[in-house]
């Protein structure tokens, strides 16, 4: 079994407020880890209270791929009870809280990683290459062409679960867009992002490398990452 290490960490950024939520968990026992990030809506009403709403049903361990939408399924109707009635029965949708969510899952024991998200917080694989980390995003982002988010908790709860063999990583790590879309500035042909690294690796320095990674570049909203490393023997 591997050595697997996980941690998360939430920066408020610019914003009054933050409506990020993050979640990780790793059992001893077992060595099954959950890494999650939920990304209240902006502009929406009572965003910490949705995210939060969405990160409390995440059960301790989601072991099998169907659990991983019956959390996602608990989640939407946990955000949906905020407001008391169908979004599409509100004239102004602002008034009702909205939430993205995105949950990674695996075991120390290597295999499948799988990965579940709805709106635009995103799961991304890490490398280390050459001195540098490097991201590769996990799915699409549920965005309309002009940027807002076409899929999230609270108004439809669609949502899409893929498998990553952990092979294609040396670590997972799951950002809010307010992470990531600085990070993007990087983008290669090769990656997503791209940042220089040279810290231990573990859970936490690479966590605090990849904010202040994002940091560098400016941050225009709430950022937040879990992180979970393994070890590279």
């Amino acid at each position: 079994m591997k050595t697997v290490t996980v941690t998360g960490k939430s920066l408020i950024g610019p914003r009054s407020e933050n409506q990020d939520r993050e979640l990780v968990r790793l059992d001893s026992g077992t060595g099954l880890w959950l890494a999650a990030v939920a990304d209240g809506l902006g502009g929406h009403v009572r965003g910490a209270e949705a995210a939060q709403a969405a990160v409390d049903q995440i059960p301790d361990t989601l072991p099998a791929p169907e659990d991983m939408s019956a959390a996602f399924n608990a989640a939407h109707e946990a955000v949906r009870l905020l407001s008391g009635e169908p979004p599409r029965l509100r004239p102004n949708w602002r008034q009702v809280p909205m939430s993205t969510l995105c949950i990674a899952t695996g075991g120390s024991d290597g295999g499948e990683i799988v990965v579940g998200h709805s709106g635009d917080t995103m799961a991304y694989t890490l490398r280390i290459v050459d001195g540098e980390i490097r991201g590769g995003q996990v799915g699409d982002t549920h965005n309309y062409p002009g940027g807002a988010v076409s899929h999230c908790l609270g108004f439809d709860g669609q949502h899409a679960v893929q498998r990553v063999a952990s092979s294609e990583a040396d670590a997972i790590a799951v950002l809010s867009d307010g992470a990531w879309a600085p990070l993007m500035r990087t983008r290669t042909a090769e990656c997503h992002f791209a940042f220089a690294y040279s810290g231990a690796w573990s859970a936490e320095a690479v966590c605090e490398s990849l904010l202040a990674a994002a940091e560098q570049v400016g941050l225009v909203d709430n950022a937040t990452a879990a992180v979970v490393c393994w070890d590279q023997s």
